[in-house]
């Protein structure tokens, strides 16, 4: 008797304890944030429910125009420098006059802020700004074979030559930038994110990459680019 009675409790205990557990999940449907689509230059910038909530936004979206505008200065090479006087001073060579042409702005590291790709003629050289903590760091990539094929999502095909040529994204910190590899041939070998793949893994997903939207350019004036970052971020 006095072991069916043990036996009861347990029962009894262990009913008590799941009970006391259910209380700490959370069985709550969580449903999925709309987001309502958005034209016009700068649409790749996150709505506010994402990382970046509005009052940011404004700060970013001013810093930039500043920039832009050559208001304030940027960050290249751990030299502060104004805009234009940095393509003057880095590209200007040979009588050649070298200018922005056009821009696209997208998150290409996935912390929720866009950069801002700036198209710089002739010679279609590629300068990325990133904003960072109130400062906006330019890095200069190089030409379409260093950053071609550029991509919403912020990827882009590379090339150094017929026997090496990948797809990378990039990543940042301050004054420096780093490159991600995630797909590349080195003949004869074939890679993706590192690992030795066979020729049809990795053209399969080189096809994907391929697929992808291509980024979308704008052209550039610094009396239209208040205009053009208000169409999306609101004045």
């Amino acid at each position: 008797m006095l072991k069916m009675y043990s036996y009861i409790i347990l029962i009894l205990c262990i009913i008590i304890f799941g009970v006391g557990l259910s209380g700490c999940v959370d069985n709550s449907e969580k449903q999925p944030h709309a987001i309502e689509e958005e034209t016009g230059i700068l649409a790749q910038f996150p709505a506010e429910s994402n990382q970046v909530k509005s009052n940011d936004k404004q700060m970013i979206k001013d810093v930039y125009i500043e920039a832009l505008q050559n208001k304030t200065k940027i960050s290249c090479q751990n030299v502060d420098i104004y805009l234009n006087e940095y393509i003057n001073n880095e590209y200007s060579d040979d009588g050649y006059t070298f200018q922005i042409t056009r821009f696209t702005a997208l998150d290409m590291d996935g912390d929720g802020i866009p950069e801002v790709v700036l198209e710089i003629f002739p010679g279609s050289e590629r300068l990325v700004l990133h904003y960072d903590n109130g400062i906006v760091y330019g890095y200069d990539t190089g030409g379409p074979r260093c950053m071609g094929s550029l991509k919403k999502d912020g990827t882009y095909d590379w090339s150094g030559g017929v026997p090496h040529w990948g797809v990378s994204k990039l990543q940042f910190s301050s004054d420096i930038y780093e490159t991600e590899i995630l797909c590349e041939v080195d003949a004869p070998l074939y890679y993706i994110n590192g690992e030795v793949v066979s020729e049809e893994s990795f053209y399969s997903f080189y096809d994907t990459q391929y697929q992808k939207e291509d980024a979308k350019w704008y052209p550039f004036s610094e009396e239209t680019i208040s205009a053009d970052f208000a169409t999306i971020w609101g004045n």
